[in-house]
């Protein structure tokens, strides 16, 4: 269900609860969506976790979290094709993205899949790949304790790791 993508004759209904006190409204909050598109009825129903359900139980969270830690932390290195690499001085693409973090942070999946690697790998350190689906596959490394085993199902937000020292 995509709100963006709204065609013309699509109707919706929003189910909100909202709490008063001396006849003002205090607070609201958002309780269940339906989406008439093209015929068919989508729904969206807020369960006591807050967060949201079709009506099969089905969780409606998609797409991958922002960061792969409860908080954000500061990038110290970027994707960067070109990258002189600050050991060595030498140009070389940098194909991931490194976070400036306390040793010890704890590692989230950014989503929902299967672990296919989590081992020691030369400059990676400890290091873990997840796929996701069919499409991506997501690279954690320089690990300082690898949390998840290969096969191993996983889902967006568990944790997988802690990190090791990145500055």
């Amino acid at each position: 269900m995509d709100f963006r993508k709204l065609k013309k004759g699509d109707e919706f209904a929003v189910l909100m609860s909202r709490e008063m006190l001396d006849g003002k409204r205090e607070q609201s909050q958002l309780l269940g969506v339906r989406l008439r598109s093209e015929g068919k009825d989508y729904y969206a129903i807020r369960a006591e976790d807050g967060k949201f359900y079709d009506r099969n139980g089905t969780g409606l969270a998609k797409g991958f979290l922002r960061f792969p830690t409860a908080k954000q932390f500061r990038i110290s290195s970027n994707f960067n094709p070109r990258r002189t690499n600050p050991v060595t001085g030498r140009v070389a693409p940098h194909r991931g993205v490194d976070f400036a973090m306390p040793q010890g942070t704890p590692v989230l999946s950014v989503g929902d899949g299967e672990v296919v690697v989590a081992k020691r790998s030369g400059a990676a350190g400890y290091y873990v790949a997840i796929r996701h689906g069919r499409s991506y596959t997501t690279r954690y490394m320089h690990l300082r304790k690898i949390l998840v085993k290969p096969g191993q199902k996983v889902k967006r937000g568990d944790r997988i790791a802690l990190s090791a020292s990145i500055t």
